[in-house]
């Protein structure tokens, strides 16, 4: 009898190590992926702004880009997600306009929140990190 449960706790312990084993497999998988993400975030911003660095060398007269890619971070994340609540708030406004009041309403709704849009995205602009305009930002109401 206690042969059989040596033998059964031996079973579970390599049954508990080969899971641990897997979680720490997919734990790894987990923060390297998160990590790939990152590294696409920081590219994509860098190489806009080298694009951003070469044409403006061309032109003397554009300031130079003020932001490193390391200065988009967080915030740049923040009024990214900002800018694309915006975007789907518009999209709303334009799928049920009737709940947005009278067609003056609607418009004076629409056109603050595409201001809003325009100068999230100039800002971040300014300071070298892309945020990819939408169609909505500039259509008229």
């Amino acid at each position: 009898m206690a042969q059989i449960k040596t033998e059964e706790s031996a079973r579970n312990k390599q049954e508990l190590k080969q899971y641990l084993s897997e979680v720490s497999s997919f734990a790894s998988t987990v923060a390297q992926s998160k990590n790939n993400s990152n590294q696409t975030v920081r590219t994509g911003a860098s190489q806009y702004q080298s694009q951003q660095k070469s044409s403006k060398s061309k032109s003397k007269s554009k300031s130079t880009v003020k932001a490193e890619t390391s200065d988009c971070g967080t915030a740049w994340r923040s009024d990214a997600n900002v800018y694309d609540n915006y975007d789907d708030q518009l999209v709303m406004m334009e799928t049920y306009p009737e709940r947005y009041g009278t067609a003056s309403q609607y418009k004076a709704q629409y056109k603050d929140i595409q201001k809003k849009m325009r100068s999230i995205r100039q800002k971040w602009e300014a300071k070298g990190c892309k945020i990819t305009k939408s169609p909505r930002e500039s259509k008229s109401v």
